[in-house]
């Protein structure tokens, strides 16, 4: 099973309550018929009157696309499907001259992200090596269960991106995507002051660099079969 997290901003015409209203409805019933798809999961901002509650990341719109292999996410994005209704709905909303995204393969660290309370929130980091840096000491470092010691933290996964899969389609948007579970966005912002956190930081300065945080509400869409 391979994931493809995409993310794109909004037209600045959009509000963020217009542009979320939009892409969990029409927009997700549209990409909810794609060919060969198992999971569709949206990754909704945050707000608190009526903005997100972290710095701006670079997008608005943030999914997760599940396929059983690389070759039948292509075979998705070739489709009539895709061509036809998703990229017509595209250009109402996002600005994809200024997609961005990840390929890659889903690690569970520990708990399950599918298994939280009502009203988990995801905080997501997205983690890239420095150059010359060593991308496994990242990955290995990042998965420790010291790296958030005392936190608050319910569930832990990993996107790990492929970066073979890249060639050939478009640039990656970081090495590894870091995703954290809370029960509320409060614990989750608690989190990102912990002295765990500022230590892993400092410990991995020169080899690997936070490019990116979106704080989230997870939402699973309907997939026609």
């Amino acid at each position: 099973m391979i994931v493809r997290l995409g993310m794109a901003p909004r037209f600045p015409q959009r509000t963020f309550r217009s542009f979320l209203d939009h892409w969990r409805t029409s927009h997700a019933d549209a990409v909810g018929k794609l060919p060969n798809l198992r999971r569709y999961v949206q990754y909704h901002a945050v707000l608190r009157d009526d903005h997100p509650l972290l710095p701006y990341p670079g997008f608005d719109a943030c999914s997760a696309l599940s396929f059983d292999s690389v070759a039948a996410m292509d075979d998705a994005f070739a489709s009539d499907v895709f061509l036809g209704a998703i990229q017509a709905d595209e250009r109402e909303f996002v600005d994809k001259t200024r997609f961005t995204g990840v390929i890659g393969e889903v690690r569970t660290q520990a708990g399950d992200p599918d298994d939280g309370p009502e009203g988990r929130v995801a905080l997501a980091t997205l983690w890239r090596t420095v150059e010359g840096g060593d991308r496994d000491a990242l990955l290995e470092r990042l998965a420790a269960d010291d790296a958030v010691a005392g936190g608050r933290a319910i569930d832990h996964t990993q996107i790990v991106t492929d970066h073979a899969a890249h060639a050939t389609r478009f640039p990656a948007a970081c090495d590894v995507v870091d995703i954290r579970g809370y029960a509320s966005p409060d614990d989750a912002l608690a989190d990102l002051w912990l002295p765990g956190v500022t230590e892993l930081e400092r410990d991995l300065a020169g080899r690997g660099q936070a490019v990116a945080r979106h704080l989230a509400r997870p939402l699973d869409v309907a997939v026609v079969a």
